[in-house]
C-alpha cells in the first residue's frame, strides 16, 4: 500500500525509456526509502500524511539538528580543552626538566669564568693541561 499526501497527488513523470537497470534499480530504491519515511511520518497509520504529521515531522527533524550542534559543541569544547591541558602539561614537564637539571649542578661559574663549587667560594681545582715531554720522549 503506498502512502500519499492528503493534499491532491503531484503528477508523476514516467521513468524515460532510455533507462537502464541500474537507474531503474536506483529509482526503485529511492523510492522505497521515500515510502518507508512516509510510513513513519504517518502516525495514526491511515495511509495519508496530513499537516499535523509534516509538523511533527519537521519538529523532529529540528531537534535532532540542534542535539547534532550539541554535540558538535561538545566535541569542540573537548577539544579544546584537551589541546590547552597538553600544552600546560609539556610547559610543566619542561619547567621540571629545567628544574632538575640546574639543581643537579656542582659548580657554578662566575662572571669572570671562575669555576667555584655551588653555594660556597671555593674555586674547583683541576689539573693542569699542560704538557711536558722529557728528553726521552716521555
Amino acid at each position: 500500500e503506498e502512502l500519499r499526501s492528503s493534499q491532491a497527488p503531484a503528477p508523476q513523470a514516467p521513468a524515460p525509456a532510455a533507462w537502464d537497470g541500474k537507474q531503474k534499480r536506483e529509482a526503485k530504491r529511492e523510492h522505497a526509502v521515500i515510502q518507508e519515511i512516509l510510513r513513519i511520518w504517518d502516525k495514526d497509520g491511515d495511509g495519508n500524511v496530513d499537516l499535523q504529521e509534516v509538523e511533527l515531522a519537521a519538529k523532529m527533524f529540528m531537534s535532532q539538528k540542534e542535539k547534532k550542534n550539541a554535540y558538535k559543541r561538545s566535541a569542540q569544547q573537548i577539544l579544546a580543552v584537551g589541546t590547552l591541558m597538553f600544552f600546560v602539561m609539556v610547559s610543566v614537564m619542561v619547567g621540571l626538566v629545567y628544574a632538575v637539571v640546574e639543581l643537579s649542578k656542582e659548580t657554578q661559574a662566575d662572571s669572570d669564568g671562575t669555576l667555584r663549587v655551588l653555594g660556597s667560594e671555593t674555586i674547583v681545582q683541576v689539573a693542569s693541561s699542560d704538557m711536558t715531554v722529557g728528553e726521552d720522549g716521555m
